[in-house]
């Protein structure tokens, strides 16, 4: 029974961020690019976009950050990572 809540309550908070960032996406465009719609789709699916726009890194700093997302469970390709890291590094990298 415990067992069970703690998967409800796990179900409710994923569930509430994901509404919160869908609402949350709208209000924060993204630079046009190739990245655009795999940011959208892969990245937004954990969190809002506001963890990656007010991030200025560096290229390997962003390659950390996706593979860390990866290992998490992100349900991203090896190309797409290519495509995700490039289009980070260039619209939110280190000025």
């Amino acid at each position: 029974m415990f067992m069970l809540n703690k998967y409800i309550i796990f179900l409710c908070i994923i569930i509430i961020v994901s509404f919160t960032s869908l609402i949350y996406t709208k209000e924060l465009p993204l630079p046009e690019g190739e990245g655009k719609a795999l940011i959208l789709s892969k990245c937004n699916l954990c969190h809002g976009l506001d963890v990656v726009i007010n991030q200025r890194l560096s290229k390997l700093e962003w390659e950390d950050i996706v593979n860390r997302m990866i290992r998490w469970g992100a349900p991203i390709s090896s190309r797409e990572q290519e495509i995700i890291v490039e289009y980070l590094y260039k619209n939110f990298g280190q000025k």
